[in-house]
């Protein structure tokens, strides 16, 4: 599909659209760009190579508005078959009665906006609702966020209190986003972030080991 997209590049209307776009995003208040006369394959090559121009450029984020889920998938789809790793930011559904209910989307929107957060390009596919509803500032991403690696200086009590802040659940073995168990100096938890789980192995008040490991069974995998 690369070689079949960047067929547009050829066109000379997509060179000056591509020059358009690199100085609009080297300006602090860059004006729109319009773009009309698009459709089938024309517009996913479009899209494909415009998302990896503003990559290139140095963007720490592109965001795609969709109509609704369904386009949105579509799209997801679109890209990952080109090779451009992408997130969907979808709605949250607001509950106002006491249930218990999925978290898993509440999940996914912070994963998202973390990776954002980090500034190493990342391409978001949302909707015009999703977009808008309330969610945490960046600095307070930032404060709630927990960065471990070997030998950092922390308790795995202390570990444990700082999930139950952020909303783990406490369980007797992790098999599922969301939470975490502890057996004395050993600590499995499973942020949205990862494919897997994590054990945190301590010595006494400091981390000494991170791996990867399996669900339930708590085989490890691989070593971070």
């Amino acid at each position: 599909m690369s070689r079949l997209t960047r067929l547009i590049r050829e066109d000379r209307e997509y060179s000056n659209y591509a020059s358009a776009l690199a100085e609009a995003m080297r300006l602090p208040k860059p004006l729109p760009i319009a773009v009309s006369g698009l459709a089938g394959g024309a517009q996913d090559a479009f899209i494909i190579e415009s998302v990896r121009d503003a990559l290139d450029s140095g963007a720490s984020a592109v965001t795609l508005i969709l109509p609704d889920d369904a386009e949105l998938d579509a799209l997801a789809a679109l890209l990952v078959g080109a090779g451009i790793r992408c997130r969907g930011y979808k709605r949250r559904d607001l509950v106002f009665h006491n249930v218990n209910a999925s978290r898993e989307i509440e999940r996914e929107r912070l994963s998202v906006l973390s990776d954002i957060s980090s500034g190493e390009g990342c391409v978001v596919l949302t909707t015009l609702t999703a977009g808008l509803q309330y969610t945490l500032p960046g600095r307070e991403l930032s404060r709630l966020s927990i960065f471990l690696s070997s030998g950092t200086l922390l308790s795995p009590a202390e570990l444990a209190e700082k999930l139950l802040t952020l909303g783990f659940l406490s369980v007797d073995a992790v098999d599922g986003v969301g939470q975490f168990a502890r057996r004395g100096g050993i600590l499995d938890f499973w942020s949205a972030e990862c494919d897997m789980p994590v054990r945190i192995e301590f010595f006494g008040d400091e981390v000494d080991r991170i791996t990867e490991i399996q669900a339930v069974t708590g085989e490890v995998k691989g070593v971070l």
